[in-house]
């Protein structure tokens, strides 16, 4: 459940508004940071930096002293971990339990076993080697206790595919907090889009996952927009080409194909690990758990799009 370089392009020159904005870039977790924020506002901008990069700092799966490497070293014991930490993990456990077992976190014991966060040295593992890793892969092993985690030994946890969700979500209560009611966070396809432009919804484009250019634009308003796709980040491998995503079930990441899931909720969690975990289902699948969850969903899987009720309100017209 690696995460992804999938970018939702944002139009703002459109909307009518007294405010003028300002556009403040960063790069953490991995990925591009936009802040597009009211002028009088800009001073949170760098606030919105700093949520993310303290996040990634106790979430990096590579990092000696994050707290998911703590956690992974000491696996088969209790673990003391910031409250963020625990909390994020707590949330993961609940999007377990909502897509019965398609996202799991416990998924980092056969990443791992790839390398694939380790740039220039993926490896391919043996079927032996992955069937032995794969009976590890298992939430309902996880246990957090106020503040602290345990894992079951040799199992290895992974935030990639909730973290900039995660993290959106304390940016808002950030926000509001302060008075903030418009402004968008894009993390890399995983967007808080706040209140609206003016009197206008904010506009947001998809990326079409088999050309250049714009393949749907959505209007929206105080929700949370996640885009996954297998069609950026891969890596061949004798005649196979995977991607970074990883099914959890098999153990295996996804093979290339042309694909892209956006999911849009009221939660940045909820729409960041579902972007992922529906990435790994057919069109069935997650349309169901789309529509119990009652979230939206736009999905295009190798030239067939498809659409749920609860998006289609979503859509702007061109």
């Amino acid at each position: 459940m690696i995460k992804r370089f999938i970018f939702l392009v944002i139009f703002i020159a459109s909307a009518c508004s007294r405010d003028t904005y300002t556009r403040k870039l960063y790069f953490t977790m991995g990925t591009t940071l936009e802040v597009i924020i009211p002028l009088r506002y800009t001073i949170y901008a760098d606030s919105v930096y700093s949520i993310f990069r303290k996040l990634d700092s106790l979430f990096h799966p590579t990092a000696p002293y994050s707290d998911v490497s703590r956690i992974n070293k000491h696996s088969g014991e209790w673990v003391h971990v910031a409250n963020e930490t625990a909390d994020c993990i707590r949330k993961s456990l609940i999007l377990s339990e909502l897509t019965d077992g398609e996202f799991d976190i416990t998924v980092g014991t056969v990443v791992d076993l790839w390398h694939f966060e380790e740039e220039g040295h993926y490896k391919r593992p043996s079927q032996d080697t992955i069937k032995k890793y794969r009976k590890l892969v298992n939430y309902r092993l996880i246990r957090v206790d106020g503040d602290s985690v345990f894992i079951k030994r040799g199992q290895k946890i992974t935030l990639s595919g909730i973290a900039k969700g995660y993290a959106l979500d304390l940016v808002k209560r950030f926000l509001k907090e302060r008075g903030v009611n418009s402004a968008i966070v894009n993390a890399g396809g995983d967007m808080l889009v706040l209140g609206k432009k003016g009197n206008e919804l904010w506009r947001v484009g998809i990326q079409s996952p088999w050309e250049k250019g714009v393949f749907m634009t959505l209007g929206v308003s105080d929700r949370f927009v996640a885009t996954s796709g297998n069609y950026v980040r891969y890596v061949k491998k004798g005649d196979t080409t995977f991607t970074h995503i990883f099914n959890p079930k098999t153990g295996m990441p996804l093979e290339y194909k042309k694909l892209s899931v956006t999911v849009i909720a009221d939660s940045g969690y909820i729409a960041d690990g579902l972007a992922t975990a529906l990435s790994v289902l057919g069109r069935k699948r997650s349309f169901e758990i789309a529509d119990r969850l009652k979230v939206g969903l736009i999905g295009m899987y190798d030239g067939d799009t498809v659409i749920n009720e609860v998006a289609r309100k979503y859509i702007a017209e061109k």
